[in-house]
C-alpha cells in the first residue's frame, strides 16, 4: 500500500511521471522507493482535495528534487507524460527513466532523455534495478556524473570566435545569427552550455533557451524563449496576457501584441493557426526580443533547429535581415545536426537565405571530430591517469565526445575497467567491440555503427 512520508519538505520529493494505465507499476515503484527512504510525489495521492489538478502537477514538478519517468508503450504515446518531462527539463530537474517494458523512448521523449541512463525494472531486473536507482537517487545525479565534471576540450578556436562576437555585441551593439553545425554527439550542446554558463556571465549577457523536439509544434523553440522571458510557465492564459501586456513598452498596440505573444506561448487547443498573420508575428517577436536586449545584451540559444517548424526558421532569416539593417545587442545561436539537415527542405532554404548576410549579421561554425590528442584529454577527465591503451576506444568514438563519454560511463558502470599504477585499463578478456551500448538513448544503430567505423558524418 502506498504511504506518504510525513514531515518531508516538498523539494526533497521525487516526482513520478507515468501513464494512467501503468498506475499499478508506478504504485509498486513508489512503494519500493519510499521503503528505501526516498520520499515521492505521485498523483493522485499527493493532489490536495479541491485543488486544480494541472496546477498541482506543475507546482510539484517545479518544487521536486527530480523526476522518475515510468517508460512504457503507454507513456511513449502519452502527451501528458511528454508535457511533464518537458517541464522537468525546463526547470533543470534530474530525470531518471525507469523502463517497465522493453521499449525505447518515443520521438516525443527522446530529446529530453537522450543523455539519461535508464533503469530496467521488468522481468528479472526488478531487484537490480531498484538497487541501481537507489544509488542514483542518493548520488543526486541521473547518470551524468562525468559530463558534469568535464571541461570542454578541442573547441578553443570556436570558443574564441564566439567570445569575439559576444564582446562585439556588448561593446558595439552589433548582433548576429550564428548557426553551429555538426554530427550527432560532436559537442554542439556542450558548446552552448559553455556559452551560457561561462561566457555569458563573463561578458554580461542575459541568456534565453529554446529547444526543438520531435513534437513538431509551431514556434516551439521561440515559445520556450518567450516563456522564460516572461516567466510564464505556470501562469494561466489570462494571467499570462496581463503579465505580457505589463512588460511591453507603452504603445497603442500593446494589447494586440500581448495577445499575439500569448498565442505563441500558450496556443489555444482549438486554435486555427494563430490570431495574426505570420509576418505580423515575426515583427512582434522581433520587437519583444529587441526590447529585452535594450535592458541587457541578449543571447537566444536555439537547440536542434533541424527539428524546427517553418515559422521558427523564418524567424531566423527575419532576425538576420533586421540585424543587418539595424544593429542591436541581440545574438541568436542555433544548432543543427548534420545527419538530419538534408531531409529538411525548409531548413536548407533558410540556410541559403542566411548566407546572403554572411560576414555581416550571419556566422556559421562547423564542428569537426576531435583529434586523438583531444580525445585522450577527455578520457583523462573521466579516468584520471588515462586509459592504457586508449586507441581502440578513441577509434570507436570516432571523434564524437558524447559517444566517448557514454562509452566511458558504460565501461565504469559495468566494472569493465580497473585502476592500477595511476592509470586505467580494460579488464582481461574484455572485448571492447562487444561492449558498445546498443541501447544508447538518442542514438540510432546506424549512428553507432558510424562511430565504430570512425566515419563521423
Amino acid at each position: 500500500m502506498l504511504f506518504e512520508s510525513k514531515g518531508v519538505n516538498v523539494s526533497q520529493r521525487i516526482f513520478l511521471s507515468y501513464e494512467s494505465q501503468d498506475k499499478e507499476a508506478a504504485t509498486r515503484l513508489c512503494d519500493a522507493l519510499e521503503a528505501r527512504g526516498h520520499a515521492c510525489w505521485i498523483a493522485p495521492r499527493n493532489v490536495s482535495a479541491g485543488s486544480n489538478y494541472g496546477e498541482a502537477i506543475l507546482d510539484a514538478i517545479e518544487d521536486s528534487a527530480g523526476m522518475i519517468v515510468v517508460l512504457s508503450r503507454g507513456s511513449n504515446a502519452s502527451p501528458h507524460v511528454a508535457n511533464e518531462v518537458e517541464r522537468a527539463f525546463h526547470h533543470n530537474k534530474p530525470i531518471y527513466p525507469v523502463r517497465i517494458e522493453s521499449v525505447e523512448p518515443s520521438r516525443a521523449l527522446e530529446y529530453f532523455l537522450s543523455r539519461k541512463q535508464w533503469t530496467d525494472a521488468f522481468g528479472g531486473h526488478w531487484d537490480a534495478g531498484m538497487a541501481a536507482l537507489d544509488i542514483a537517487l542518493q548520488a543526486g545525479k541521473p547518470g551524468e556524473e562525468f559530463a558534469e565534471r568535464r571541461n570542454m576540450v578541442g573547441r578553443d578556436a570556436e570558443a574564441q570566435h564566439l567570445e569575439r562576437l559576444a564582446r562585439r555585441l556588448v561593446e558595439s551593439q552589433r548582433g548576429c545569427v550564428v548557426v553551429i553545425r555538426g554530427a550527432a554527439g560532436i559537442g554542439k550542446s556542450r558548446l552552448l552550455e559553455w556559452y551560457a554558463n561561462e561566457l555569458a556571465p563573463k561578458v554580461g549577457l542575459q541568456v534565453l533557451w529554446g529547444r526543438h523536439t520531435y513534437l513538431d509544434a509551431a514556434w516551439e523553440g521561440i515559445r520556450n524563449v518567450l516563456e522564460d522571458l516572461f516567466d510564464g510557465a505556470d501562469l494561466s492564459r489570462e494571467a499570462l496576457v496581463e503579465r505580457v501586456t505589463a512588460s511591453l513598452e507603452n504603445s497603442e498596440d500593446a494589447r494586440e501584441e500581448a495577445a499575439i505573444l500569448t498565442e505563441v506561448i500558450r496556443p489555444k487547443a482549438d486554435s486555427d493557426g494563430g490570431i495574426a498573420g505570420e509576418q505580423r508575428v515575426l515583427e512582434v517577436v522581433e520587437r519583444t526580443l529587441t526590447q529585452a536586449s535594450r535592458r541587457r545584451p541578449l543571447a537566444v540559444l536555439l537547440e536542434d533547429i533541424h527539428l524546427a517548424d517553418s515559422q521558427s526558421l523564418k524567424l531566423l532569416e527575419h532576425l538576420a535581415a533586421s540585424l543587418e539593417r539595424r544593429p542591436r545587442p541581440l545574438v541568436v545561436l542555433a544548432t543543427i545536426r548534420n545527419e538530419e539537415a538534408d531531409d529538411h527542405p525548409a531548413l536548407m532554404l533558410t540556410l541559403r537565405a542566411l548566407h546572403r548576410y554572411g560576414g555581416k549579421s550571419y556566422e556559421s561554425i562547423n564542428l569537426d571530430a576531435l583529434d586523438v590528442n583531444c580525445s585522450r584529454d577527455l578520457i583523462e577527465q573521466v579516468l584520471p591517469g588515462g586509459l592504457v591503451p586508449p586507441d581502440e576506444l578513441i577509434r570507436y568514438a570516432g571523434g564524437r565526445p558524447l559517444f566517448l563519454l557514454e562509452m566511458l560511463k558504460h565501461l565504469r558502470r559495468k566494472g569493465l575497467v580497473s585502476e592500477s599504477g595511476g592509470a586505467w585499463a580494460l579488464n582481461p578478456g574484455v572485448e571492447l567491440s562487444q561492449e558498445v551500448p546498443e541501447d544508447l538513448p538518442g542514438w540510432s544503430k546506424s549512428e553507432l555503427k558510424a562511430c565504430c567505423l570512425n566515419t563521423p558524418r
